[in-house]
C-alpha cells in the first residue's frame, strides 16, 4: 500500500467532515503562498489548558518563543464569595505551575525524538528479528519511508489478523489536543483507526481513581463521580459555615497542581483569612501543613482507621457530635448504624445461641445482603434464622448448610436479610 498525496487529502477531508475544524485536504496539501509565509512569521498567541494550568503560548515562525500565565479578560465576570464579613475573589491572572512554564523546554529538549527512527533488525512483513528488542540501535529514516512502512504494516496486520490486532494507546494525565489526548474516545486518532475498520483500545486502568471507585462504594454507599460527593458550592459553604478544616492524608498544595496549576492554593489562604482553624493529619510535615495548618497530627502509617474510630468513639460516648447538622442535613435526620455494624451484631446474636459450637468448620459465603431499612441508635434488633438447604460435601465427615438470616427491629420491621453458607461437621 503506497501512501500518496491524494490519500492524505481524502483522510483530511473525512476528518474535516466529522469534526468541522480542519482545512480540507486539497487546501492543506497545496504549496504555501508567499503571503502565508509572512503570516507564519508573525507572532501569534494560543491558549493552553492541560497539565499545569492556563498559559498563553507565543509562536513565531512555527516555534514557541515563550509562555505567559493566562489572564482572564476584564469583561468576563468572575465569581466572588461573601463570608464572615469578607469578600473573596480569585485573581484574573492564572497561576500555572512550574512545569507549565517549562512547556517550551519540553518541546525542544534534546532528548526528544525529532525524526523517524527504525530499529536495526526490524523488517516489514514480520520478517525481522525480535530477539534484539530493547538492545539494538536505531537508524534514521525519511518521513516518506516511515509513512510507507507504517501504512504497509497496518494494512498487513489488518488483512492478516483483523482490525482488533491494532491498538492505539494514550496515557492519562498528560497534554492533549485535537489529535491525541486523555482517553481514546476524545481524539481524532481514534476516529482515524475506526475508519480503517476499528482497533483495540488500550485501557490504562484505574491509575488514579481506584481508591475512589473501589473504596467509595463501601464508605459512602455510592460510586458515581468517582466516589466524590457533590462539589457544587463546597468552597462557599466551607468559608461561610465551617469551624474547622481537616486535611487527612493529602497534600493539596502539591497534589492539586495537575490541571489547574496553583489555582486552588489561594482557597487555602482564604480559609485562614476567614479565621477557620486548619488541621493536617499526615505522617510527614508536608507543604500544606507547613503553609496552612494550625496543628499537625503526625499519624503513623496504617493507623488512620484506628484514629478515625477513636474520634468517632469520643463523639458518641461524650455526645459531642453536631446534633443540629445530623437532624437537618442528613437523609435520615438521626444517627444510624453502618450496615457492616448491623451485620456484625446479627452474627454475634446468632453465635450466642451456640448452635454450631464444636461443629462449625468454615464460613463459605454471604449472598444477597440487603438493607431495606436503617437501624438507629435506639433500636433493638433480633435475628430470625431459617435453614434453606443442606448437601453433602466431598468428605463424608462434613456437610454444607445454607440459611437465610432476617434481622428485625423492635417494631418487627426487617432491617437486613442475607443468605449464608457454612461447612459443618456431621454427626457421628
Amino acid at each position: 500500500m503506497s501512501v500518496t498525496k491524494n490519500d492524505y487529502s481524502k483522510l483530511i477531508d473525512v476528518m474535516s467532515d466529522v469534526f468541522g475544524s480542519f482545512t480540507h485536504g486539497d487546501d492543506l496539501m497545496r504549496s504555501i503562498k508567499p503571503e502565508e509565509i509572512k503570516e507564519i512569521e508573525k507572532e501569534k498567541v494560543f491558549p493552553a489548558f492541560t497539565i499545569g494550568g492556563g498559559i498563553f503560548v507565543h509562536v513565531k515562525n512555527g516555534r514557541i518563543t515563550k509562555t505567559d500565565p493566562f489572564t482572564i479578560p476584564d469583561n468576563i465576570r468572575q465569581y466572588e464569595i461573601k463570608a464572615r464579613g469578607k469578600v473573596f475573589k480569585p485573581p484574573r491572572k492564572c497561576l500555572p505551575d512550574m512545569w507549565a512554564h517549562a512547556y517550551r523546554r519540553w518541546v525542544y529538549d534534546s532528548s526528544r525524538v525529532r525524526y523517524p527512527l527504525k530499529r536495526i533488525g526490524w523488517e516489514p512483513g514480520g520478517k525481522g528479528r525480535y530477539d534484539n528488542r530493547g538492545r539494538s540501535e536505531f537508524v534514521r529514516v525519511s518521513w516518506d519511508e516511515a509513512l510507507e512502512l507504517i501504512s504497509q504494516e497496518m494494512k498487513r496486520v489488518n488483512e492478516t489478523y483483523g482490525s482488533s490486532a491494532i491498538t492505539y494507546h494514550n496515557v492519562f494525565h498528560t497534554t492533549w489536543g485535537t489529535l491525541h489526548g486523555m482517553g481514546t474516545e476524545f481524539t481524532i486518532l481514534s476516529r482515524f483507526f475506526n475508519i480503517l475498520g476499528g482497533f483495540t483500545e488500550y485501557v490504562v486502568g484505574t491509575s488514579s481513581w481506584v481508591g475512589w471507585a473501589s473504596g467509595a462504594a463501601f464508605m459512602y454507599g455510592f460510586w458515581w463521580s468517582n466516589g466524590q460527593s457533590e462539589g457544587v458550592d463546597t468552597l462557599a459553604d466551607s468559608l461561610q459555615n465551617s469551624r474547622m478544616v481537616v486535611y487527612w492524608a493529602l497534600d493539596p498544595t502539591k497534589s492539586t497542581r495537575m490541571y489547574s496549576g496553583m489555582e486552588s492554593e489561594i482557597w487555602r489562604h482564604w480559609v485562614r483569612e476567614a479565621g477557620i482553624k486548619t488541621v493536617m493529619i499526615s505522617p510527614e510535615l508536608n507543604d500544606t501543613a507547613v503553609t496552612h495548618a494550625d496543628r499537625w497530627i503526625p499519624a503513623y502509617p496504617g493507623s488512620d482507621a484506628a484514629l478515625a474510630a477513636a474520634i468517632m468513639y469520643v463523639w458518641i460516648t461524650e455526645d459531642t457530635y453536631d446534633k443540629e447538622y445530623v437532624e437537618t442535613q442528613t437523609p435520615f435526620k438521626k444517627r444510624i448504624a453502618p450496615g457492616a455494624l448491623t451485620y456484625s451484631y446479627a452474627e454475634g446474636l446468632f453465635t450466642l445461641l451456640h448452635l454450631y459450637q464444636g461443629t462449625a468448620l468454615a464460613f463459605l459465603g454471604l449472598d444477597e445482603l440487603r438493607l431495606p431499612a436503617p437501624v438507629s441508635r435506639d433500636d433493638t434488633i433480633y435475628v430470625e434464622v431459617e435453614i434453606t438447604g443442606k448437601r453433602e460435601s466431598k468428605s463424608p465427615d462434613r456437610g454444607i448448610v445454607q440459611a437465610r438470616h432476617t434481622v428485625k427491629n423492635q417494631r418487627g420491621e426487617t432491617v437486613m436479610h442475607f443468605n449464608i453458607s457454612r461447612m459443618l461437621r456431621r454427626r457421628q
